[in-house]
């Protein structure tokens, strides 16, 4: 294989390129650039761009794109181009629910929406006395493999991951993609053991730490919050432009630590590298509520759902925050439309949604003395308890609930922990205030997500005028700025 290296601005034309909207195409190097800007694409995915770019408005299908990209000799396809697209949408700020580039065609392939100019294909003058260097199939695996993986690695990320035993390399990547697969097939156990055998193989894998945290993050395994830290880290230091990882070291931060400053900062960073991203937008819903920004939440939470509107997390999550708000009315309506994807989105993602929507009916109705709508939500979420169904139909007054509440929670304590919101809240309900206050007080610090919003619940708004009030605040280490302590401390 000949080698040549033709510096920028060498030779008589310009390099072959495709140009659309304000970005450019490089054939000869795979950069791509935004109005004269460089952006961040690695290889693999920049060979499939050329693909589907070159080919604008037609459909394209996977196994025209296998071909073009893979030829016959890679296995695990269906990963790679999925992960090729994803990062593709994410370098040129599209979404794949409302695509503006690249759209998916089902059961068919992908479709390049926009126009592409082609410019002229004049090579420069070829340098003196080129040197011809062969290429063993060995150092031929090696760059395939750096292909495979360069997609979500930097500079440094990658450089140490090349470092590797070939053999080393492409076992860690198969790691990987089966963590990929069985996070996204559910199955967050085994999700997190393929990711932590790709790091065992590979130690310089950012993407793999940055997904290891963030499945023990979505997933709630068991782990020591500070090994998820750890793990988002130094995922960071081997790559500062993994989004995934930003988020998943604000939320320890937000959620263990109650470090607003760093969740902030850290926030703030993935927002800036793929500002269409619906999970940024909604982990920063959640940051903004938990300081008392209720309004700037429901925005940013409207903004998730816009761009993922099929994902019924994101519907829920933003009926809850109008919760938050008082919008009780709106809350109600719009846990009931969330409602209504249930049946089409199978999962347990989906299930989770569905019990924070009629969690969110509950308690809206509730602080609306809507009894019967209120019983209503009690009912279906009791009927969903192991072994409550035939309690749930028994289920007479919305009064009835919360003492069987309270009744259940006493008997899972006997086998561990239980978040003390959830206790204080139904303690408040059953009209016990002192130790309400106490559970919010003493023990202030458990690695639960839903502690922060205790400044902003409303259920707990009857507490705000009590001397002991503030001490929840600074349980919660809130900053003399945030509104949720100006307006109630």
């Amino acid at each position: 294989m000949m080698t040549a290296s033709h510096p920028e601005g060498s030779g008589s034309a310009a390099r072959p390129r495709l140009r659309f909207g304000d970005f450019e195409l490089r054939l000869d190097s795979g950069e791509l650039l935004r109005a004269g800007e460089p952006v961040k694409l690695q290889p693999q995915p920049a060979k499939v761009l050329e693909v589907l770019a070159s080919r604008s408005g037609e459909v394209v299908s996977r196994e025209e794109i296998r071909r073009a990209v893979w030829n016959d000799a890679f296995g695990d396809f269906d990963a790679s181009l999925n992960f090729a697209i994803k990062e593709i949408r994410r370098a040129l700020g599209d979404s794949a629910a409302s695509p503006a580039f690249v759209e998916t065609v089902p059961r068919r392939g992908y479709r390049f929406l926009i126009p592409v100019k082609r410019a002229p294909e004049v090579l420069p003058p070829p340098l003196p006395t080129p040197r011809w260097r062969p290429w063993s199939r060995l150092v031929a695996l090696g760059c395939m493999l750096l292909l495979l993986t360069g997609s979500r690695l930097g500079p440094a990320a990658a450089k140490a991951h090349s470092a590797k035993p070939l053999t080393a390399v492409k076992a860690a990547h198969e790691a990987y993609l089966r963590g990929i697969y069985f996070a996204g097939h559910e199955k967050p156990e085994q999700a997190a053991a393929a990711f932590q055998e790709a790091i065992l193989l590979d130690p310089g894998f950012a993407a793999a730490y940055a997904e290891l945290a963030q499945i023990r993050l979505d997933a709630r395994l068991p782990a020591d919050a500070e090994a998820t830290k750890a793990a988002a880290r130094r995922a960071l230091e081997l790559d500062l432009d993994l989004t995934g990882a930003h988020l998943a070291l604000a939320q320890v931060l937000m959620f263990h630590d109650r470090d607003w400053a760093g969740a902030g900062r850290e926030i703030h960073s993935a927002l800036v590298r793929e500002p269409h991203n619906a999970k940024a937008h909604d982990v920063n819903a959640y940051y903004l509520a938990s300081l008392g920004r209720r309004g700037e939440a429901i925005a940013e939470a409207a903004r998730a759902r816009e761009l993922d509107p099929a994902a019924m997390l994101f519907a829920s999550d933003y009926a809850w925050f109008l919760y938050l708000d008082h919008r009780y009315e709106e809350a109600i309506r719009q846990s009931q439309a969330a409602l209504q994807l249930h049946p089409l989105v199978p999962g347990q993602a989906a299930s989770e949604a569905w019990k924070d929507c009629e969690t969110t009916i509950l308690q809206s109705a509730s602080q609306l003395g809507d009894r019967e709508t209120a019983l209503v939500a009690a009912k279906a979420l009791l009927a969903e308890s192991p072994g409550h169904r035939q309690e749930a139909a028994q289920l007479a007054s919305i009064e009835d609930y919360w003492r069987g509440r309270e009744q259940r929670i006493q008997k899972a304590l006997q086998n561990g922990f239980v978040d003390p919101y959830f206790r204080a809240e139904t303690a408040l309900v059953l009209g016990d205030r002192d130790r309400a206050l106490a559970l919010l007080t003493e023990q202030c610090s458990p690695p639960e997500s839903v502690v922060p919003f205790t400044a902003v619940e409303p259920m707990f708004d009857s507490l705000h005028a009590d001397p002991r009030w503030p001490k929840v605040l600074d349980c919660l280490k809130l900053p003399a700025s945030a509104p949720a302590r100006r307006s109630q401390g």
